[in-house]
């Protein structure tokens, strides 16, 4: 049965929580216990990554939850985003810009997060109607610097820096132009998984929280 839940405004979320939460985990138990761990931190974006064992169950547990905007990620195909839509997700993310997912998702009044590396990429998929751009991999692309130069002349864009971001740079990203941020491996380290240890993921929530807030 397909979960109905209230279109959210987006756009708000993002501009006042800037950060989406990247959980890529062993499997759904730990999936879950990550997101209840950042949530309980004071991240209200969580993306559930879908090459995570089990994570349209875990889609579907967390989206019975009010406070939180939930999508999925890793998304190659329409095909996986119908599936994500169906458990629950209400944005999707992918790591390459597909015009099909972008339409597939934007038509429904929901919110496509493509990953892109170059210019042409970014305004391609922009036009295609993808609210924010993934910029992806943000580090090895050069990093704040290379957002600032892809906003010089393209202030309009909404990027949204994924891979390697951290409590060093996040800053960084914002004050540069980034719309908003993704962290995934410096948030959700595979020893705190492993070891189910979910208090230090909330402390390392609640200290991005605090530096996005200053």
């Amino acid at each position: 049965m397909t979960i109905r839940r209230k279109k959210p405004d987006w756009r708000k979320l993002v501009d006042k929580h800037k950060i989406v939460a990247i959980i890529r985990a062993e499997d759904e138990e730990r999936a879950l216990g990550a997101a209840q761990a950042a949530i309980k931190g004071g991240l209200k974006i969580i993306e559930i990554t879908l090459n995570t064992p089990g994570a349209l169950r875990a889609i579907k547990a967390l989206s019975l939850l009010d406070n939180i905007f939930l999508g999925a990620g890793t998304v190659r195909s329409v095909k996986m985003a119908k599936g994500a839509l169906k458990a629950g997700a209400q944005f999707i993310v992918s790591p390459h810009f597909d015009r099909r997912i972008v339409s597939f998702v934007t038509r429904r009044g929901l919110l496509a997060i493509p990953g892109c590396a170059t210019p042409s990429e970014m305004l391609a998929a922009r036009e295609r109607g993808a609210g924010l751009i993934k910029v992806f991999p943000a580090d090895l692309l050069g990093g704040v610097d290379f957002v600032k130069a892809v906003l010089a002349p393209l202030p309009d864009l909404p990027l949204m820096p994924t891979g390697g971001v951290n409590p060093k740079n996040i800053k960084d990203y914002l004050q540069a132009g980034a719309t908003a941020v993704a962290v995934g491996g410096t948030l959700f380290k595979k020893e705190l998984l492993l070891s189910k240890n979910y208090k230090g993921i909330t402390t390392a929530a609640e200290h991005l929280v605090d530096i996005v807030s200053k």
